[in-house]
């Protein structure tokens, strides 16, 4: 059956501990217990779409947004955490590491400590619209729109 409550469109889905959490294009979380179609909570995240969202090894769930921000949020209580970074321009994509975020957002990728909110690096990407997919110990993964319809990969490395 469907989970009742979720109205506007979703734009990402985790689940954690026995809980979904959807995340929609209204900045609203949305939390459910699998075993139950009824919600068990909501809370405005965002002010605009959520763009990204990642649970953390912490049991952290963050967040960004067209709004600019990026924000960890506790699962059990839906409270928010901390604000991890405001740049100055949206977040399009956001990919978690240890204790950190790398974000997408205004041709730059950001590496942010998720416990200060410290900038931790930034790399200029390849092009200027480009989707962050992934990270690792051997660089980060860019998706390069070069043409119309034409994507490309490549891969930074930063220091």
């Amino acid at each position: 059956g469907a989970y009742a409550g979720q109205s506007a469109a979703v734009s990402f889905i985790l689940i954690a501990e026995g809980r979904i959490f959807a995340f929609d294009v209204e900045g609203t979380m949305r939390r459910w217990s699998v075993d139950t179609p009824q919600s068990t909570g909501a809370v405005d995240v965002h002010d605009q779409a959520v763009t990204g969202a990642v649970l953390l090894a912490s049991g952290l769930i963050v967040t960004c947004s067209l709004d600019g921000t990026c924000r960890s949020w506790d699962p059990a209580t839906m409270s928010l955490h901390s604000t991890v970074c405001q740049p100055c321009a949206p977040v399009h994509s956001l990919c978690a590491l240890e204790d950190s975020v790398l974000l997408g957002a205004a041709g730059r990728i950001r590496q942010h400590a998720v416990s200060t909110g410290a900038q931790l690096g930034c790399w200029e990407a390849p092009e200027r619209e480009s989707s962050l997919l992934c990270a690792g110990s051997t660089g980060m993964y860019v998706r390069e729109e070069r043409a119309a319809h034409q994507y490309g990969c490549c891969v930074v490395r930063g220091t």
